[in-house]
């Protein structure tokens, strides 16, 4: 979605959380997007979308930058109720655009987080911490028919510094060896409503 698919009606949040409506060719102003926050008048509390880039940043205030476009109703016009187009904070790019752009071939380094989904080898570096993290390890199955055999799973576990090993629920595994770790990712939030 770009600027100009914006049309009189639509709501849209801009990064600093707050809610908007568009409106074209609002009298004098031309098109504008109006503050939709407490009993302000619209008049009183509005932007032209004129400040805005094709692409829905503005130009010289980012916590104004559209990060999401709603549709709204006759019967709400000031609530979003469908969402029709979100940001993405980052651009998919191919590595043959990349070597475009800078002229020669390359090679990606740093950042190994990025590198294995967000896996970290053991090898590499343990972590700072004793916070949990997720383990990818492999230990010795101790009974039934695959006793003696090695398995690998994943669970919760955290490197304690001063016995130099892991603990938590991988330590109770016979002979476990952790191989990688990432940290745990954000707990799941319920939807606010606005």
């Amino acid at each position: 979605m770009t600027l100009n698919d914006l049309k009189t009606g639509m709501i849209v949040k801009t990064r600093d959380g707050k809610y908007h409506i568009i409106m074209k060719d609002f009298f004098d102003n031309g098109d504008i997007l109006a503050g939709l926050s407490g009993n302000t008048r619209i008049s009183e509390s509005w932007t032209s979308l004129s400040n805005y880039n094709e692409d829905m940043t503005y130009s010289e205030i980012p916590s104004l930058d559209i990060v999401s476009v709603y549709a709204s109703t006759a019967y709400s016009a000031n609530t979003p109720t469908k969402l029709l187009w979100q940001r993405k904070e980052y651009r998919e790019v191919t590595m043959k655009e990349i070597e475009e752009k800078f002229g020669c071939k390359v090679k990606i380094v740093g950042n190994e987080e990025q590198h294995n989904d967000g896996w970290i080898p053991c090898s590499e570096r343990l972590p700072e911490n004793e916070d949990d993290v997720l383990c990818w390890y492999e230990y010795r199955i101790i009974q039934g028919d695959h006793e003696g055999e090695m398995n690998r799973e994943c669970g919760i576990g955290y490197y304690n510094k001063s016995f130099k090993r892991w603990c938590g629920e991988i330590y109770y595994k016979q002979d476990y060896k952790v191989i990688a770790w990432r940290p745990l990712p954000e707990p799941y939030k319920e939807d606010e409503e606005e």
